[in-house]
């Protein structure tokens, strides 16, 4: 038994998002109005995907308010707008990789305590890549403490649940750590994969892939729902 399919979904915007703001493990509420951006997720998920009442859908999240408010309202739209089964289950082994000294840090002031390259400019894509490979911040949570922890997600739930997962999940430890870890059993990849920055709202397919036991394949990214950058890019 194993989940057949795996979406993995980067929660909708929160309150620091925008202030460019590093987050970790602290608790930090979602922006007014998202019950509207992660319906229209939901509503493009169940067109894409072509969900089914016969189907049911698990949604997992970490306990943090960001993820666990994104997975809430859209396991109620899958279960009252589309009368789709669907169960809500959290854990805290799913929370954002903890950063150390550097949560609640604004971009420009974090980038210096991470590189010494005065080319590099203080921005999410910069700053989150470099947290995805370091594993020195001080204070901060370890590669092999997050991996363990991600390792206890992958056997309580997408060994032990069939049919389809969605996890709503953070950046690092999530959209980039979690993926590789499903993909090549290594949460930096196996060999290394470079860090990949997910709009908020984003969406990764995952199939079991039939030429390894227990490993899944990347075979489609698309959304934030309604947003000019939109696209549906299948993967081979």
């Amino acid at each position: 038994m194993a989940l057949e399919q795996i979406l993995l979904v980067r929660h909708y915007r929160s309150m620091s998002n925008d202030r460019g703001v590093i987050q970790g493990s602290v608790d930090i509420p979602l922006q007014l109005g998202y019950r509207t951006g992660v319906d229209e997720l939901t509503d493009l998920i169940v067109q894409e995907e072509g969900l089914t009442p016969a189907q049911t859908i698990y949604m997992i999240s970490s306990n943090l308010g960001r993820t666990y408010d994104t997975a809430d309202r859209m396991h109620r739209r899958l279960r009252d707008r589309h009368h789709l089964k669907s169960e809500h289950r959290f854990t805290e082994d799913l929370k954002e990789r903890g950063q150390g000294v550097l949560e609640g840090m604004g971009f420009k002031e974090a980038l210096p305590l991470l590189s010494s390259d005065p080319t590099l400019s203080p921005n999410a894509e910069t700053v989150y890549g470099l947290l995805y490979l370091s594993n020195d911040v001080p204070s901060g949570e370890r590669h092999e403490d997050v991996a363990e922890r991600l390792r206890r997600v992958f056997q309580e739930y997408v060994q032990r649940l069939n049919g389809t997962g969605i996890f709503a999940l953070h950046l690092i430890s999530g959209m980039n750590h979690f993926r590789n870890l499903l993909t090549d059993g290594n949460i930096l990849g196996d060999p290394q994969r470079p860090y990949e920055h997910y709009p908020n709202l984003s969406v990764v397919r995952l199939e079991l892939d039939p030429q390894r036991y227990m490993r899944y394949r990347v075979t489609q990214t698309y959304g934030p729902p309604n947003h000019h950058n939109t696209v549906t890019i299948p993967l081979i």
